[in-house]
C-alpha cells in the first residue's frame, strides 16, 4: 500500500499535497515559469526526491541550470549526484521526430522505480507540453487527452508528484478547459499571485463523497422505513430536477428569441467554454454567418487585446465570476471600435454553472471623448497661472483646480476640492461672495485684484478673472489666477524710489541755492560794492588797485560755478570721456573723503562709447562711490573699465566692512538697498546685468555689464 505521507510542494499556493498529485500549470512568460519551477525542485532536493526536469522550447536547459544555480549555490553537486536530471524536450517527448505517448508514459515508471531503487522517497517531475495544442487536428487531440487521462489515473498509484506545464498563448479556452479536467487541479496566475483551481471532476469527486459519507451515517443511524422515505425523496427530487431542466430549455429557447431581436451584440457560451450562440446584431457588425462566428468567435478581437482577453476571460470562467472588459472588436468594413464586454454566469438551483450570457456595448464616441478630455486637462494642468472651477449649490466649493492652483496655494487637489472661496480670500466672506455672484451673473466676466492665503498662512497679492459659465443645465465660475506680489511689491518699491529721486533732487536744489546764496551770491555781492568804488574813485591808482581786487573776487566765483557745474555733470565727460572723467572724480573723491581710489581703464583709448552709456557707467560709479562713504567704512577702492567687442564691464570694489545682502534689492527700503536699486534701474534699461558680491568684514564688490551692439544701433 502507497504511504500517503503528505509532501511539501514548495509554491505558495499549495500547502502540501499527497503522493500520485497530477496538476498542471498555465504560464505566460519565460519568467512565469521559472518563478513557479524553480521553488518546486529545491523543494524536492532538500526533501530527498529524485526530480527530472522536463525543458520546454520556452526554457531550455541552460535557462533550468542558471535559474536552480542563483536560487541553489550547490546545485552542480546535486546533479553530479544524480539526484535532479535536466532533460530537453526533444529527447524525452519527441524521440523519433514525433510524440510516442506510451513510450512517455513508461519512462515515467522506468525513473519512478530507478529512483526508489536508489534510496529516494519518491520522484518529483515536471514536463512541458511540446506542442501547439491550439493546432492539434482532432486525432491528434484525442490521443493526447487519451494520454492525460491515463497518466492522471497511473500516477495515483506511485509516489510520484508531476507538474504539466502549458504554454497559455498555445491553449483555446476549449483546450484549456479540458486540460484542467484532466488534472487534479490548476495553478492559474491572477493578479500577481498563483491560485489554484480544481477539477470539476475533482470538485464533484469531492462533493460526491461528502454526501455519501453524510448519506451512510444516516443510513446506518435510520432504520429501513426512513431509507424507503429517503428513496422517495429523491425521486420526487429527481422529478422536480427534470420539470426545472425543462423549464429551463423552454425559457432558454424563449431568450434567444429576445435577445436575437434586441438592438446590442449578445451571446451565450457552454460551461466548457464553446459558443454556441450569437444574436442578429453580432452578426451584422462582424459580417460572419452563425457557423463562422460559432467556430472562431475570437477572430474579431484585435490582435493586440486577444491575449489579455483570453487570460481574464479564463480566469473568470475557472472561477464561476461575472467578466467586464474593454475591447477592440473589427467591424465587417475592417474598422475596429471600443466595446465593454459584459459576461454573466446562469445557475441552476444548486449554484452549478448552465450557460454564459455575455454583450457587447459600443463605447467609441465615449472613449474618444476620454482621450480629448485627457488631452485638454494636460494641457491645462501644463498652463502656468492657476486655474479653477466653483459651484454656487455647493456653497462656492471648488469642483476643479489644476497642478498649478495647488502650487499656488499649496494644498493638493483632494483638499482644495473641500474648500470654499471664504477660507482662501479674507476680503470675501461668504456674504461678500454671494454679491460678488450676483454682479457676475450680469457682466458676465469680472477682472479685479484681491488677497489669497497659500497653506503657510502667507498672504498674497493676486489678479483673478472670474467668468459665468454654464454646464449640464448648471451654474459655475470659472476663472484663472495670476500671483501678482512681486508686481505691487516693485510698484511700492519704485514708488518709494521716486520719492527718494525727488527729495534728492529737492536737496540737491537747497544746496545749490544755498551755495549759490553763501558763496556766488557774496562773490557778486562784493562784485556790485567793488564797481560802485571804481566808480568813486579819484585817482587811477586807486582804479587798479580795486579791479586788481575784483579780478580775483571774480575768479573765485568762478570757481564756485564750475565745481557746482562739474558735481552736476562733469564736463570733462563730455570733452575727454568716461575713463578721464571718473579719474578726475575719483581723485577728488580720495581727497574730500581720505579714501585711495584708483581707476584702471582697458579698451577705452579708441572710438568713444555712446554718451547715454558714458552718463550710465558714470552715475552709477558715483552712487557706488556713495555707498562706500555711508555704509563700508573703506580704506581703499577701486574701478575697473574694461571694454570689449560686444560689451563693456565695470568693477566696483571696496575693502569695507561688506554687508549682508538680500535676495532682492527692490524689495528693501535701506539707503544701501535703494541705492543698489537706482544702479539696477539704470543697468535694466541698458539691457545690461549687475551683480553684487558681498560678506561681513570681506568687503564688496560690483559687476556691471553693458552690451554695445544694442546700444550703439
Amino acid at each position: 500500500m502507497m504511504d500517503n505521507k503528505l509532501r511539501t510542494v514548495g509554491i505558495p499556493s499549495i500547502d502540501e499535497t499527497p503522493w500520485g498529485t497530477h496538476f498542471c500549470q498555465f504560464y505566460e512568460t519565460k519568467d512565469d515559469l521559472i518563478d513557479l519551477l524553480v521553488p518546486y525542485f529545491k523543494t524536492g532536493l532538500e526533501n530527498n526526491e529524485f526530480c527530472l526536469w522536463v525543458t520546454s522550447t520556452c526554457v531550455d536547459e541552460n535557462d533550468a541550470r542558471r535559474a536552480m544555480t542563483e536560487t541553489m549555490p550547490q546545485f552542480d553537486r546535486y546533479v553530479q549526484d544524480g539526484r535532479i536530471e535536466i532533460v530537453p524536450v526533444t529527447d524525452w517527448h519527441l524521440k523519433g521526430g514525433g510524440v510516442d505517448f506510451d513510450q512517455v508514459l513508461q519512462g515515467w515508471i522506468d525513473k519512478h522505480a530507478q529512483a526508489l531503487a536508489r534510496g529516494y522517497d519518491g520522484m518529483r517531475v515536471t514536463g512541458d507540453v511540446p506542442c501547439n495544442i491550439a493546432t492539434l487536428p482532432k486525432a491528434s487531440w484525442k490521443d493526447f487527452a487519451e494520454y492525460e487521462q491515463l497518466l492522471d489515473k497511473t500516477v495515483r498509484e506511485y509516489k510520484m508528484l508531476l507538474l504539466c506545464t502549458y504554454a497559455l498563448d498555445k491553449c483555446e479556452a476549449t483546450a484549456i478547459l479540458d486540460v484542467v479536467q484532466y488534472h487534479q487541479f490548476a495553478l492559474i496566475e491572477r493578479k500577481g499571485t498563483w491560485e489554484r483551481i480544481e477539477s470539476a471532476e475533482l470538485k464533484r469527486t469531492k462533493a460526491e463523497l461528502k454526501k455519501l459519507n453524510d448519506q451512510l451515517e444516516t443510513l446506518v443511524d435510520e432504520r429501513t422505513v426512513q431509507l424507503k422515505a429517503t428513496i422517495d425523496e429523491l425521486r420526487n427530487e429527481i422529478a422536480m430536477r427534470k420539470r426545472a431542466e425543462d423549464d429551463l430549455r423552454r425559457s432558454d429557447d424563449h431568450l434567444r428569441l429576445v435577445i436575437d431581436t434586441i438592438p446590442t451584440m449578445a451571446w451565450s457560451v457552454l460551461p466548457d467554454g464553446a459558443v454556441d450562440f450569437v444574436n442578429q446584431r453580432w452578426m451584422e457588425y462582424t459580417g460572419l454567418s452563425l457557423e463562422e462566428a460559432l467556430e472562431e468567435p475570437t477572430r474579431t478581437v484585435h490582435p493586440e487585446d486577444l491575449p489579455r482577453v483570453m487570460k481574464e476571460w479564463f480566469v473568470s470562467m475557472a472561477a464561476g465570476e461575472p467578466y467586464e472588459d474593454e475591447m477592440r472588436l473589427r467591424r465587417v468594413d475592417g474598422e475596429y471600435r471600443w466595446f465593454l464586454i459584459r459576461t454573466v454566469p446562469l445557475r441552476d438551483e444548486h449554484g452549478n454553472i448552465v450557460k454564459w450570457y455575455g454583450t457587447s456595448t459600443d463605447i467609441e464616441d465615449r472613449k474618444q471623448a476620454e482621450a480629448h478630455l485627457q488631452f485638454f486637462k494636460h494641457v491645462i494642468d501644463q498652463t502656468h497661472d492657476p486655474i479653477y472651477w466653483l459651484s454656487p449649490e455647493q456653497g462656492f466649493c471648488f469642483v476643479y483646480v489644476n497642478e498649478a492652483a495647488c502650487r499656488h496655494y499649496g494644498y493638493p487637489a483632494e483638499a482644495l476640492l473641500r474648500m470654499s472661496v471664504p477660507e482662501l480670500d479674507p476680503n470675501y466672506p461668504i456674504e461678500e461672495y454671494e454679491k460678488f455672484w450676483q454682479d457676475l451673473k450680469t457682466s458676465k466676466s469680472r477682472t479685479f485684484e484681491t488677497l489669497h492665503r497659500r497653506s503657510t498662512g502667507e498672504v498674497v497679492a493676486v489678479e483673478v478673472t472670474s467668468n459665468y459659465v454654464t454646464l449640464g443645465g448648471k451654474e459655475y465660475v470659472a476663472g484663472t489666477i495670476r500671483d501678482i506680489s512681486e508686481r505691487k511689491r516693485a510698484e511700492e518699491i519704485q514708488a518709494r524710489f521716486l520719492e527718494r529721486v525727488i527729495s534728492a533732487q529737492e536737496e540737491e536744489r537747497r544746496r545749490i541755492a544755498q551755495e549759490l546764496h553763501d558763496e556766488t551770491g557774496q562773490s557778486l555781492m562784493f562784485l556790485l560794492v567793488g564797481l560802485r568804488t571804481i566808480q568813486d574813485s579819484r585817482t587811477l591808482k586807486e582804479v587798479k588797485a580795486q579791479a586788481a581786487r575784483l579780478r580775483k573776487v571774480t575768479s573765485q566765483a568762478m570757481k564756485e560755478v564750475q565745481r557746482l557745474a562739474h558735481g552736476l555733470r562733469p564736463s570733462m565727460l563730455d570733452d575727454m570721456g568716461l575713463g578721464a572723467a571718473l579719474k578726475r572724480y575719483a581723485s577728488d573723491f580720495a581727497h574730500a573723503h581720505r579714501i585711495a581710489a584708483e581707476v584702471d581703464t582697458i579698451g577705452l583709448a579708441g572710438e568713444r562709447l555712446p554718451v547715454h552709456i558714458e552718463t550710465a557707467l558714470f552715475r552709477i560709479a558715483q552712487e557706488a562711490l556713495t555707498n562706500i562713504v555711508k555704509h563700508a567704512a573703506a580704506k581703499r577702492v577701486s574701478i575697473l573699465l574694461n571694454r570689449h567687442v560686444s560689451d563693456i564691464q565695470m568693477v566696483v570694489e571696496d575693502d569695507g566692512i561688506g554687508v549682508e545682502l538680500r535676495s532682492d534689492p527692490k524689495s528693501a527700503p535701506s539707503s544701501f538697498h535703494m541705492g543698489l536699486y537706482g544702479m539696477s534701474e539704470r543697468v535694466s534699461m541698458l539691457g545690461g546685468t549687475i551683480a553684487i558680491e558681498s560678506a561681513r568684514r570681506k568687503g564688496t564688490t560690483i559687476h556691471v555689464r553693458i552690451p554695445l551692439e544694442r546700444n550703439t544701433t
